[in-house]
């Protein structure tokens, strides 16, 4: 999903269907969601977590060969594997991310078509101030 045109963005997006970890700030509870784009001042993605606009969160991508971190035993390995795929549906190579950022929650939305990851959050980097 490529935005495009005129829609009041400052950077372009780049398609991603990768997975990611976040979690609260000064938490130890890790989350999992699914990158849809990503720009050099922020992010879209879904989760299964409803997050308030003004949290912050950090966001690191989901690294699919250690599995055991966030799925116990590693017995879900294979649902790992099947959200870090590294093609979309179509069959087009997708663009990974791949760095750790803290983030502001600018907008959660609730997503309709959504059967487990129900929710869009959009969120802005949070760049450090020197």
């Amino acid at each position: 999903m490529s935005i495009e045109g005129n829609d009041n963005r400052r950077d372009p997006r780049i398609d991603a269907r990768n997975a990611i970890t976040f979690s609260h700030l000064n938490k130890e509870e890790h989350y999992v969601g699914i990158a849809q784009d990503f720009s050099r001042s922020g992010m879209f993605f879904h989760s299964s977590r409803k997050l308030k606009p003004g949290t912050c969160i950090v966001i690191l991508p989901l690294n699919c060969h250690s599995t055991d971190l966030l799925w116990g035993d590693g017995e879900c390995e294979t649902v790992a594997a099947s959200i870090c795929a590294t093609t979309d549906a179509s069959g087009r190579k997708c663009k990974n991310f791949i760095n750790m950022v803290t983030a502001q929650v600018t907008r959660c939305e609730f997503l309709d078509d959504a059967e487990s990851l129900r929710y869009g959050v959009a969120v802005d980097y949070i760049r450090p101030t020197i």
